[in-house]
């Protein structure tokens, strides 16, 4: 699909079985001010009536163009939906979520001033318990932006400050950025990743390859974490597996760019963090022994192998230290313990 340069942004939907959310997603998106962008409905093979609306919707609207498959899961839909797409700036949302009123003429205003590869900004993440209350917040540029400050990294700035970035909240996620429509030249997302993490691994390939990314304070998208048949609440080997791949693309970027190992330290940090959340999981079956198992197999991925790495020279806190030094020393089920102990107190949410 060649480029349309009088299409700003295309925005890529993947659809799957959503035929009580897709029209609050669809409303949210005609419902922008800006002219010129193109909304991408992909239906993964849906056996409700979710391509039925999205039928109705492009046959009315101009900007809606839907394309159809045989269900494949997320990762090829939005593949599809960036083969399709036309516009110079892509946009990912998930078929259950929202963009604010307005969102696409401030991303297009700050993307004009900032001139940018990739713009990041704030979203509002909604967890909605199964006894039906709600807990709302926001995060994304926090620390990297104030209100009504606009900031832009070049490449190697990016990199200056990773620490500042990764810690944002806008590192990792798919939804709250846009993204110039060439980075994707000869880059899809990994089909292989079925259960969460696919955009860990996106994010770190265009962060290689982009020349500058922005950020702006604005909460322009809301994220509705639906805790009943949410992917990131259930046990999946699969997700485990994308923590491996992702440390392990993060620590060639990391070196590539000249960053501190201090920063590997960090990520790796998350990343176990991570495994030990999802083996929690009341569902995952897995005992002590197999918890220690997946622990001892992370490690020898070279993303999580810290044997050739001094601790002791680390510039990190001695938390920190101690934390990767039980794990270095396969101290395996004392590291578990911390973790649950950490998770369950901050609520493991």
């Amino acid at each position: 699909m060649r480029y349309n340069s009088d299409i700003k942004i295309s925005i890529i939907v993947p659809v799957y079985n959503s035929e009580n959310y897709i029209t609050t997603c669809i409303n949210s998106l005609l419902n922008q001010n800006l002219d010129d962008f193109e909304i991408i409905l992909v239906d993964d093979g849906s056996t409700d009536n979710s391509r039925k609306i999205c039928e109705r919707y492009s046959e009315k609207n101009d900007e809606v163009i839907l394309v159809t498959k045989e269900n494949g899961g997320l990762c090829s839909a939005r593949n599809l939906g960036i083969d399709t797409a036309r516009g110079e700036y892509l946009l990912f949302i998930d078929n259950d979520d929202r963009l604010e009123n307005g969102a696409l003429e401030i991303i297009w205003k700050a993307i004009t001033e900032l001139k940018c590869d990739i713009l990041r900004f704030n979203r509002k993440r909604v967890q909605i318990f199964e006894d039906g209350k709600e807990k709302e917040d926001i995060y994304g540029c926090i620390g990297v932006c104030s209100k009504g400050e606009k900031v832009v990294f070049s490449h190697d700035d990016f990199f200056a400050n990773y620490r500042k970035v990764r810690t944002s909240g806008c590192f990792s996620g798919i939804w709250n950025g846009v993204f110039k429509r060439e980075l994707f030249d000869n880059l899809r997302f990994d089909t292989s990743i079925t259960a969460g993490g696919e955009d860990w691994l996106m994010n770190l390939d265009l962060y290689g390859k982009c020349k500058s990314v922005g950020f702006i304070p604005d909460v322009l998208y809301t994220y509705y974490r639906r805790m009943s048949h949410s992917v990131s609440t259930t046990f999946q080997d699969n997700r485990i597996f994308a923590i491996e791949k992702s440390a392990n693309k993060e620590k060639i970027l990391i070196e590539e760019n000249n960053c501190s190992v201090d920063e590997l330290l960090h990520s790796d940090i998350v990343y176990i963090s991570q495994i030990i959340k999802i083996m929690m999981h009341p569902d995952s079956g897995l005992d002590k022994k197999d918890k220690v198992e997946i622990l001892s197999k992370a490690s020898k991925e070279p993303g999580l192998n810290l044997d050739n790495i001094d601790l002791r020279r680390a510039r990190i806190s001695f938390f920190e230290k101690i934390y990767l030094s039980l794990y270095k020393n396969k101290r395996y089920i004392l590291l578990i313990e911390i973790s649950e102990a950490i998770l369950k107190f901050r609520g493991n949410s």
